[in-house]
C-alpha cells in the first residue's frame, strides 16, 4: 500500500486546541471503543477510511489494543497524523479535504463527529464519495452536557441533525445503535481556553462577541471545577 507522509502541524484556528478531546486518556478510551467487542468484528481485517480523523492518536490507541484492520486511509484538512501512525506501511494519511482524494473505496467508512459537516457539504452525495459497505458515525447528540449558555446551545442545536432521516433518505439503513460516554473533569480555565480557540465547529464562524459573552457567562456561572460527561451516539448503518 502506498503511503503519503504529511507535515504534523495544527492550525491555529478553529480547533487547535482541543482540551479533553486531545488527551491520552480521550485517546485510550475511544481506542478501546474501536478495539473492544461491539465494533471489532467489523473493523479487524477490513480496509477503513476515517474521514475527520485530526492526528489518529485514537487509531494508534486502538492499534496498540489489538485491533488489526488490513489497512486504514485516515484524512483530515485541519490536523496533521502522528509521524509514528504515519509512518506505517498500513496506513495512507492524507491531509485533503474530502473531494480532493475521493472516490475513497473501503470497507468501512468512519465518521467520528465530523458527519453533519461532511453531509451539509455534500449532502447525500457523500455516500458517492466514500465507497465502503458499512458506515459509522459518532455523533453527538443535540442535547449536551457541556457547561454551555442557552445562548451556546441555541447556535449549537441547528448544526446537529437528524441522522437517522438523512440515512433513511440515502437508502441506507441502521443496523445497530451505541452510545458511550467519557467522564470529563477539567477546570473552568481549560474551558475558557477551548471556547477562545473555538474547540468545536458550531463556533467556527461566529463573531468575537458571541465568544466574549460566553466566557462572561462561564466566569460568573461556573464552578471552578467542572465534572460533565461528553456523549456520543454511535450509528452502524449499511
Amino acid at each position: 500500500m502506498k503511503k503519503l507522509l504529511i507535515e504534523n502541524r495544527e492550525q491555529q484556528l478553529p480547533w487547535a486546541k482541543r482540551g479533553w478531546l486531545a488527551s491520552e486518556d480521550y485517546y485510550a478510551f475511544w481506542g478501546a471503543v474501536l478495539a473492544g467487542d461491539d465494533l471489532r468484528d467489523r473493523m479487524d481485517g477490513r480496509q477503513i477510511a476515517d474521514i475527520g480523523a485530526g492526528n489518529g492518536r485514537i487509531w494508534q490507541a486502538a492499534l496498540e489494543q489489538g485491533l488489526e484492520p488490513d489497512g486504514l486511509r485516515l484524512i483530515d484538512p485541519d490536523l496533521g497524523v502522528a509521524p509514528e501512525l504515519a509512518a506505517r506501511p498500513d496506513v495512507i494519511a492524507q491531509k485533503n479535504a474530502l473531494e480532493e482524494v475521493a472516490p475513497v473505496t473501503a470497507d468501512v467508512a468512519l465518521f467520528k463527529q465530523s458527519f453533519h459537516l461532511i453531509y451539509n457539504k455534500f449532502g447525500s452525495e457523500m455516500f458517492d464519495l466514500v465507497q465502503a459497505d458499512t458506515y459509522l458515525t459518532f455523533a453527538m447528540p443535540k442535547e449536551i452536557e457541556w457547561p454551555a449558555s442557552e445562548a451556546f446551545m441555541d447556535l449549537y442545536r441547528p448544526t446537529y441533525l437528524d441522522y437517522h432521516q438523512i440515512i433513511e433518505a440515502s437508502g441506507k439503513t441502521v443496523v445497530e445503535e451505541n452510545c458511550y460516554e467519557y467522564a470529563v473533569q477539567m477546570a473552568r480555565s481549560e474551558w475558557i481556553a477551548m471556547l477562545e480557540h473555538r474547540f468545536v465547529s458550531c463556533l467556527a464562524e461566529c463573531d468575537e462577541k458571541f465568544i466574549a459573552d460566553e466566557i462572561n457567562w462561564a466566569m460568573h456561572n461556573l464552578p471552578e471545577e467542572l465534572v460533565f460527561n461528553d456523549t456520543l451516539e454511535c450509528l452502524i448503518f449499511e
